[in-house]
């Protein structure tokens, strides 16, 4: 069963609770929801907890929604906001904070399970995607065509058959968003599998076939990974073989 957390905040108890019950008898996830009818003290819980939806109230005492959303993407581009309006002249506005949708009001299970349901359809469509954020832009990748990321740092380095790009992601969040095809062999290095040609106990080779060349690259297995990159290397390819 899937589990997300959600954040539910209007100024009005009731609102939140409704769209609690709502997410909570939603068939086929498991919804972590807090509620919230401050929007002051959203902006506290965010600096430490992490929300993969957000339910909005547009119009609440001191920070209004908008705002609020505002402050939620100045280190998280990736959640999916729905904003709860009772005003269509909105609308505007809400999507220069990247929305993923809005929820006009009286709000009723239909409509929320409808907003659910497009969530749930376009994280299935993207499991073969990874996505970064550089100077405020959404980069999409498809997974395939990474060959590895380097961390540098607070910055991470991903290179593609294509080109190679620079962004800020800590390793734990980018690892979240990788499928099995990558694994980590160095506290600097995660490999696509698929790339693999050879392996000794210290070295990876990894083969690319480009349109007008082919290229090597050997990276380095630290000691630290050594043991687990030989298992999941002998899992990858018993599952490539069908063993």
């Amino acid at each position: 069963m899937k589990k997300l957390k959600v954040a539910i905040c209007d100024d009005i108890p009731i609102v939140t609770s409704a769209l609690e019950n709502y997410l909570r008898e939603y068939p086929g996830c498991n919804f972590e929801c807090d509620c919230i009818n401050k929007s002051e003290k959203l902006t506290e819980a965010i600096k430490t907890t992490k929300y993969d939806i957000y339910l909005l109230d547009v119009e609440m005492p001191g920070k209004n929604g908008l705002e609020v959303a505002h402050e939620i993407r100045k280190n998280d581009f990736d959640a999916y906001i729905i904003f709860i309006t009772s005003h269509i002249n909105y609308m505007k506005d809400v999507f220069k904070v990247h929305t993923f949708d809005y929820l006009l009001k009286p709000v009723n299970r239909e409509k929320v399970y409808q907003v659910m349901d497009r969530i749930f359809n376009f994280i299935e469509n993207s499991s073969d995607k990874f996505c970064y954020t550089k100077r405020n832009t959404q980069i999409i990748v498809a997974l395939k065509d990474i060959i590895y990321f380097e961390k540098q740092g607070r910055y991470v380095m991903i290179r593609t058959k294509e080109n190679t790009d620079k962004f800020i992601m800590s390793t734990n969040e980018l690892l979240e968003k990788l499928n099995k095809n990558f694994i980590q062999i160095h506290t600097s290095y995660i490999i696509n599998l698929n790339y693999l040609q050879r392996v000794s106990s210290e070295t990876v080779i990894l083969f690319v076939e480009h349109k007008c060349k082919e290229e090597v690259i050997s990276l380095q297995i630290s000691r630290k990974f050594r043991e687990n990159v030989r298992e999941e290397i002998v899992q990858f390819m018993g599952g490539k073989l069908g063993v």
